[in-house]
């Protein structure tokens, strides 16, 4: 018997030592599988929080670059207002400056050199027609005596500054202090250092 006690202890340990090795490596297939699984939802956490970061930061940039547009956009809107503020301002000054011109004595030469200036352009022209405010058809005299060519004087209302046009012809020339104001406003917006980029 006792015999059968050493054997069914043996018997008892061999079973138990096989049952503890069981349960050690199922212990560890089941750490490596919650460690496998743990490390995988982190994997996945952390994609997804990355995703969600990216969005969010797509989301702020793409606001930020709308409003920084639209405050762009209306600081260059003002600065335009701005520029055709001091444009006007300083045509407005030029125009009343050339008013003050007209009523100078200077200003009977000056319709005199014009018309000689678009002389130089016609040599064989052997009249014209010359348009002038109806208050400047007073220099009518002065302007024909320094040229000496038969000219015609007439009113022409849409002269408004000063100056002169001459119709030699089929062709009009016109040297009025209204279109070389006009023609100043080009250079202005290019030489004043006004322009908006």
């Amino acid at each position: 018997m006792l015999q059968d006690d050493q054997k069914y202890s043996k018997f008892v340990a061999a079973i138990t030592r096989e049952a503890n090795e069981t349960r050690e490596a199922l212990e560890k297939q089941t750490q490596a599988y919650k460690d496998e699984k743990l490390k995988k939802a982190r994997r996945t956490a952390q994609e997804a929080y990355n995703a969600q970061i990216k969005r969010q930061a797509a989301l702020i940039h793409e606001d930020f670059g709308r409003t920084l547009s639209q405050k762009e956009l209306e600081i260059r809107k003002k600065l335009f207002l701005k520029r055709d503020e001091i444009k006007t301002s300083v045509f407005d000054q030029a125009r009343q400056q050339l008013v003050a011109f007209t009523e100078t004595a200077d200003y009977p030469s000056f319709l005199t050199r014009c018309m000689q200036s678009i002389l130089t352009e016609f040599p064989d022209a052997q009249s014209a027609v010359v348009f002038l405010r109806s208050c400047d058809l007073q220099y009518s005299d002065t302007i024909s005596h320094a040229v000496q060519l038969s000219c015609t004087f007439t009113a022409d209302d849409t002269i408004q500054l000063g100056g002169l046009k001459v119709k030699i012809g089929d062709i009009i020339a016109d040297d009025t202090l209204d279109t070389r104001l006009t023609s100043q406003s080009q250079w202005f917006e290019e030489h004043s250092g006004l322009i908006i980029k």
